[in-house]
């Protein structure tokens, strides 16, 4: 059982730093960037992929999934430099916009 709301930060351990971990691998992947180690300890590597990706270097689960739906969804849609404002904000306030997407990513990926 994942705790999809905790705030993850440098120094923290465990099974959610290691989703998170996956998740940035995830999405390193879709940009075609390296790849960081999955040791479910967020030290200074997790939190330089995180910071270049999501511009902040703490985030929990739940905004890492969005993450990683926006930056797919933009990516299929050729607009990746969009990602943020036309995907992930809109993924924060629109539920069924959401729910497509993560329907959308998990119909064409494996579960990570």
């Amino acid at each position: 059982n994942l705790n999809m709301d905790i705030t993850l930060k440098m120094g923290d351990f465990g099974q959610e730093v290691y989703k998170l971990q996956e998740i940035l691998n995830r999405i390193s992947k879709i940009n075609g960037t390296q790849t960081i180690k999955t040791d479910g300890d967020f030290g200074t590597g997790t939190q330089s992929k995180l910071t270049k990706i999501y511009g902040a270097g703490t985030i929990n689960l739940y905004k890492a999934y969005l993450m990683l739906f926006a930056i797919w969804n933009a990516k299929n849609n050729k607009d990746l430099k969009n990602w943020f404002k036309k995907y992930y904000s809109a993924y924060l306030t629109d539920s069924t916009r959401l729910a497509n997407a993560r329907k959308y990513y998990f119909e064409n990926n494996s579960l990570i």
